[in-house]
């Protein structure tokens, strides 16, 4: 039993001495699009339109982000509210007309990275959970209900730099799931597998230095 303690008290003690928390706020820009697997149609007893990705929207993210770094390897939580969003080209097959909508969604992003760092330079990996808050979608000038999910799964890929309370982060976020099954027109429901990936740059402020 002596020898346990002494044991949890070393490696207490080991954790405290070789690891950093580091807590702050980040915010930034990112591009985001709307990927769909393939030109939709939707026809209805002739009245009939495609769907195809448009081109990239500008975003925004803003909120907290903590890091855990034991030896080279850490842990960041990061909470914060996104803005996403992408544009849609609808072309309607009959006057031959296309039509550029934006989709926009405000969500809430649960990203769990786990990194490896190298002195103040890391590389970060792991799974983020997104919550839709709200979207507005310009689908809806044309009489076409989008039916997007309330929680989709993600990854996020990058690397950061660490510098005194500073931080730049760049990362890809792809999905791992839906963020729509369908859509209705003219009250039929068709397949619609869209998803959101986006580019993201961060910059973060830590209220405790790097060095502490």
């Amino acid at each position: 039993m002596r020898k346990l303690f002494l044991l949890l008290i070393l490696n207490f003690a080991g954790i405290y001495c070789f690891s950093q928390f580091r807590f702050g706020i980040q915010t930034g820009v990112s591009s985001t699009s709307i990927k769909l697997d393939e030109t939709v149609l939707l026809d209805v007893m002739g009245n009939s339109k495609e769907i195809n990705a448009g081109d990239a929207n500008i975003g925004f993210h803003i909120g907290l982000v903590g890091h855990l770094q034991i030896f080279s390897v850490y842990l960041r939580p990061e909470l914060y509210f996104s803005n996403s969003g992408g544009e849609l080209k609808v072309k309607d097959v009959q006057t031959n007309v296309e039509t550029i909508v934006k989709q926009s969604y405000n969500k809430i992003d649960v990203p769990l990275i786990i990194g490896r760092a190298w002195d103040r330079f890391r590389v970060d990996l792991g799974p983020v959970a997104s919550f839709l808050i709200s979207s507005k979608s310009g689908l809806d000038d044309l009489e076409i209900r989008e039916d997007a999910k309330k929680t989709t799964w993600g990854y996020q890929v990058g690397c950061g730099f660490d510098f005194w309370k500073l931080g730049l982060g760049l990362r890809y976020e792809g999905n791992l799931s839906k963020l729509g099954d369908q859509v209705t027109f003219a009250n039929k429901n068709f397949q619609l597998d869209s998803r959101n990936p986006k580019w993201m740059f961060s910059l973060i402020y830590y209220f405790n230095k790097y060095d502490d």
